[in-house]
C-alpha cells in the first residue's frame, strides 16, 4: 500500500517520542501520563498494523519486522504535540489520492493524531477508549448509501441539539457553542439532501422522536450528550469517506469526518486509535 511504510516509521516515531517523554523528568500530571501513554500505545498499533499486507484489516497479524527508531533530539510535551500534528498532515495528504478503506484508514489515522494533539492540550481529564482486540470490518456502501446514512444521522443529531440547548444557560458559552452546532449540523443536512435530490434518490426521513442517551437533566448531561453524539456521528462520517466515489464527495466526507471528531473532542469526548470506523 503506498505510504503505508513511510507512514509506519513516523507512527513508531512518534511512540518512541512518547514513551520517551514518560521516561523523562518532564512534570506531568496523572491526567497527562495517562494521555501520553494512550498515544505511545496507539501509535505502536498504528506502526504494527501499517506493516502488514492488508492494513485495511487493522490486524497485527503478518507484520514485518522494523527497526527500531531513532532516538528522538528533543523530548518534551512540546515536542510532542509538534509530532502528532506533523503525523496528521503526513497521513492526510494521502486520503484524496486513495479510495475505499484505504482512504479510511489513512483518514482516520489523521485524525488519531489531530485528536491526541487535542488531548495532550487539554487541561484535565481526557477519555480514553480500549481498542478492541479484534476490530469489526465495516461495510462498504455505496456512494448513495453511505451519504443516506449520514442523512439519518444528522436527523438525530439535530433533535440532540434541540434538546441539549435547552438546558443550558441562556448566555453561557456552552449554549452558544450548542446553538452554533445546531445550526451547523442543520446546514450540512440540507446540503446533503439537496445532493440526494439531484441524483434522484431516497431522502431519509426524521423520526418524531430520539431517545437521548444520556438523558439529559441539566448543563452536565447536555454538554455529555453532545459529546456522545458527535462520538457516535464519527463512524457514520469515516463510512461515508470509504463510500464516496466521486472526488467532490470524498473531499466532503472528509471534511465532515474531521470537523465531527474535532467537534467530539472539543466537547469531552474520547480519543481512541481508530477513530471514523466501526467499535
Amino acid at each position: 500500500m503506498p505510504g503505508a511504510h513511510s507512514g509506519a516509521q513516523a507512527e513508531a516515531a512518534t511512540a518512541a517520542l512518547a514513551s520517551a517523554l514518560l521516561a523523562s523528568k518532564a512534570s506531568l500530571t496523572a491526567a497527562q501520563r495517562r494521555v501520553v501513554t494512550a498515544t505511545r500505545d496507539a501509535h505502536l498499533l498504528h506502526a504494527t498494523v501499517l506493516r502488514t499486507p492488508d492494513p485495511t484489516a487493522r490486524s497485527t497479524a503478518g507484520a514485518a519486522a522494523a527497526a527500531p527508531p531513532a532516538k528522538p533530539a528533543k523530548v518534551s510535551l512540546a515536542a510532542l504535540i509538534a509530532a502528532e500534528k506533523g503525523l496528521a498532515a503526513r497521513h492526510a495528504k494521502l486520503v484524496p489520492t486513495s479510495r475505499g478503506l484505504t482512504a479510511l484508514l489513512f483518514g482516520s489515522l489523521s485524525v488519531a493524531a489531530t485528536t491526541y494533539a487535542s488531548a495532550l492540550s487539554a487541561k484535565g481529564r481526557v477519555p480514553v477508549r480500549k481498542t478492541p482486540a479484534n476490530p469489526p470490518t465495516p461495510e462498504v456502501l455505496d456512494d448513495v448509501a453511505g451519504l443516506q446514512a449520514v442523512v439519518g444521522q444528522l436527523h438525530a443529531l439535530i433533535y440532540g441539539y434541540q434538546v441539549a440547548t435547552g438546558r443550558l444557560s441562556v448566555g453561557s458559552k456552552s449554549r452558544d457553542r450548542a446553538l452554533s452546532g445546531l445550526t451547523e449540523r442543520r446546514a450540512l443536512r440540507d446540503r446533503l439532501i439537496s445532493l440526494l435530490i439531484a441524483r434522484n434518490a431516497s431522502v431519509p426521513a426524521a423520526e418524531p422522536a430520539y431517545v437521548t442517551s444520556p438523558k439529559v437533566r441539566g448543563a452536565g448531561s447536555a454538554t455529555a450528550l453532545i459529546a456522545s453524539m458527535e462520538t457516535a456521528f464519527v463512524p457514520y462520517t469515516g463510512q461515508w469517506l470509504a463510500a464516496a466515489a466521486r472526488p467532490a464527495d470524498q473531499q466532503l466526507a472528509w471534511a465532515t469526518m474531521r470537523r465531527a471528531a474535532s467537534l467530539a473532542r472539543t466537547w469531552g469526548g474520547p480519543i481512541g486509535a481508530w477513530p471514523g470506523w466501526p467499535s
